[in-house]
């Protein structure tokens, strides 16, 4: 299980695998493109290289009022 917490919330994920946590410098960060930036469910709030597979950094703020909203 995964777990992620912010200012005291805290919710768990069953994951396959766990990478680990990574360090990204914000100068590797790239906006996502517009199909995504578009689409009003996306989280993506920017995109990223790592081991030549693009990764989508996930925008903390939606994403906890998204799984507030799905509990409710």
């Amino acid at each position: 299980l995964a777990v992620i917490e912010r200012d005291g919330e805290a919710w768990v994920f069953p994951v396959d695998e766990v990478i680990g946590v990574l360090r990204v410098d914000r100068r590797e960060l790239v906006p996502p493109p517009a199909t995504v930036t578009r689409d009003g469910s996306a989280l993506t709030a920017a995109l990223f290289q790592l081991g030549g597979e693009r990764v989508a950094l996930l925008d903390g703020d939606l994403l906890f009022a998204r799984l507030r909203r799905s509990t409710t």
